[in-house]
């Protein structure tokens, strides 16, 4: 039977113990990378969708910290939209009732600003005192710069891994 010895460089060596040392800084800096381009999308979607009203929306729009999954390990940022609009009150100082499908009282707190957008983006109709607004999609717009997410995120990890992880 044949042998075969393989010696690794040590530089190479050191270069792999280095990623694994910050494997968590380099995959959650691509995430958080990938998390700021859509959140600049999403941004300019609201903008088109809600048009002059955009900003009432936009301040629900948050950007999570870094996070490590327990399940699975993975390594995330998430960008949702947050927070309620505020209650509507009547002329007499009383709250006006929501109630959503029946059973979500939203009476006290106000809509959620994630059921108004989802509602705007998805093709449902969304109902409030003046009438009926258009669905508008521009959370799949947002989706759809794949290409750019990847890039900001590739550029990420070259910086954060010292170039030793080009992503090419």
């Amino acid at each position: 039977m044949a042998k075969l010895v393989v010696t690794m460089p040590d530089s190479v060596i050191a270069d792999i113990k280095k990623i694994d040392a910050n494997y968590e800084k380099i995959f959650g800096g691509m995430t958080d990378a990938g998390a700021d381009v859509m959140m600049s999308y999403i941004q300019k979607g609201a903008q088109w969708a809600f048009g002059s009203r955009a900003a009432k929306p936009l301040t629900g729009l948050k950007k999570t910290k870094i996070y490590k999954t327990p399940s699975d390990g993975g390594i995330n940022t998430k960008v949702a939209f947050y927070g309620y609009q505020g209650p509507k009150f009547t002329k007499d100082g009383r709250y006006v009732k929501v109630v959503i499908k029946g059973k979500y009282d939203y009476s006290s707190k106000g809509v959620p600003w994630a059921i108004i957008t989802a509602a705007r983006s998805s093709g449902t109709v969304y109902r409030n005192p003046g009438g009926i607004e258009r669905s508008i999609p521009f959370m799949p717009q947002a989706l759809a710069h794949k290409a750019e997410i990847e890039k900001a995120m590739l550029k990420k990890q070259k910086e954060l891994s010292g170039g030793i992880l080009d992503g090419e």
